[in-house]
């Protein structure tokens, strides 16, 4: 069996959400097992446990506001893991780990648009050009 983590993205801008998805766990058809003898249980770091309390299934989605209820740290890398549990037939529990690390930041999405006064073309010759930013507000960049 290999455990194995989705993750939508892993760097987080205000006002986006994480999806962290557990759906793809192989489970070798010759291990004679079914998905259905298999459990999940989501592993936050400490400092954000409630982002997982209760958490059991394949998908945990942490919104922004989320992790800054929960005064996380801007900046700072943050482990999470899925512990999956295989019921043996014997009574037997196996136990394999998977991790992802996700980094949120106290910044917005950048939106802007790019528009040129004439037609932009690109052909299989020339698929370079040259963008030059000219009426931008720089007070705003860190």
């Amino acid at each position: 069996m290999i455990p194995w983590i989705n993750v939508n993205q892993s760097r987080i801008l205000d006002g986006q959400t994480v999806v962290l998805n557990a759906n793809e766990t192989y489970l070798a058809p010759s291990s004679g097992y079914k998905h259905s003898d298999l459990s999940f249980k989501w592993v936050c770091p400490t400092s954000l446990a409630d982002l997982c309390s209760g958490a059991t299934n394949l998908t945990l989605t942490i919104p922004y506001e989320g992790f800054a209820a929960a005064s996380g740290s801007f900046g700072q890398e943050y482990e999470f893991q899925i512990e999956v549990s295989l019921n043996k037939s014997d009574g037997e529990m196996e136990r394999y780990y998977q991790s992802e690390y996700i980094t949120w930041y106290d910044a917005a999405p950048t939106n802007f648009t790019l528009t040129a006064p004439m037609p932009v073309a690109s052909t299989a010759d020339n698929q370079e050009f040259k963008v030059t930013f000219s009426n931008y507000d720089d007070t705003e960049l860190d």
